[in-house]
């Protein structure tokens, strides 16, 4: 996870200077705006969340191995909503900024500010994509197994 935010810091640094600059010239800066904006904030509220709530509460819940009270279980039930429509929200939302930006492919004459930029995107959403795997196929699983123990 601190890669993925390290590297949406520098995209969100450098993204309105590039856009200022290069927008009127590489009209997929100005088409992703509005996407990566929302990408940005969906990003850190789902990591706030997990590591402020739903994890810790994973962490409980394994630790209970499922004979956690109710309240509890249903908290753990709500956190497993969240995290699936999350996953849906925001790989909808790279889909877009994908298709809009051109696959961040640089454009001929790019300069190196709008190339590292572009590296950028591609390490974020290959790591976030790395990083929804392995919860769907791993931590998912187990606490879905928990809840349908109770």
């Amino acid at each position: 996870m601190p890669i993925i935010m390290d590297l949406l810091d520098q995209i969100i640094t450098v993204f309105p200077r590039v856009r200022q600059i290069h927008g009127n010239q590489y009209i997929q800066l100005k088409n992703i705006s509005w996407y990566f904006y929302q990408l940005e904030d969906r990003l850190e509220k789902y990591y706030d969340f997990l590591l402020k709530k739903f994890y810790p509460a994973a962490i409980e819940a394994n630790r209970q191995k499922g004979h956690g009270s109710a309240n509890e279980i249903e908290q753990l039930r709500q956190g497993l909503d969240f995290v699936n429509k999350n996953h849906v929200e925001i790989n909808s939302l790279m889909a877009t900024i994908r298709r809009k930006g051109n696959n961040f492919e640089n454009p001929w004459g790019a300069d190196s500010t709008l190339r590292i930029m572009n590296q950028n995107f591609k390490m974020l959403f290959k790591n976030i994509e790395k990083q929804f795997e392995i919860e769907q196929d791993k931590i998912l699983p187990g606490l879905v197994q928990i809840i349908n123990n109770e």
